[in-house]
């Protein structure tokens, strides 16, 4: 994906959060109160709630942003720009290129994707990474 197609496909936070959203439906995850492996969408919280013991889900619960403060336009943004067949960018150009202005947080997500694009052993697209962030491996 080229960066014009990809700042078209994710220009607000609400398109961010429903393509996670989408990858996280599509990659199943159990609920961590009964194991359940059946949820639903609630729009009214913005969370999955299991269908066996109606437990609510995060978006980001059990998944490589869980704990961080960043939105995930900024975890879509360094994952792309690790990624990109263009140029592949450094982690501190990444860092450099991301603007918040909590430094440790950005750390501690490009520490996090560093980890799972290792476990790859390969070149990892954009996509692959995504998947890897929502099942946390």
């Amino acid at each position: 994906m080229h960066l014009l197609n990809f700042i078209t496909r994710f220009s607000g936070d609400n398109e961010c959060f429903q393509y996670f959203r989408r990858i996280r439906e599509h990659a199943g995850f159990e609920c961590n109160n009964c194991g359940g492996k059946y949820h639903i969408w609630d729009d009214r919280t913005d969370q999955f709630r299991c269908i066996r013991c109606e437990e609510m889900i995060h978006l980001k619960t059990g998944t490589a942003l869980e704990g961080s403060a960043l939105p995930i336009k900024y975890w879509l943004l360094a994952a792309y720009l690790l990624t990109c067949e263009e140029k592949t960018y450094s982690a501190s150009e990444v860092h450099r290129n991301i603007d918040y202005m909590g430094s440790a947080e950005v750390d501690k997500m490009l520490g996090r994707l560093d980890t799972l694009m290792k476990g790859f052993g390969c070149h990892v697209n954009f996509e692959m990474l995504l998947l890897a962030c929502v099942k946390n491996r």
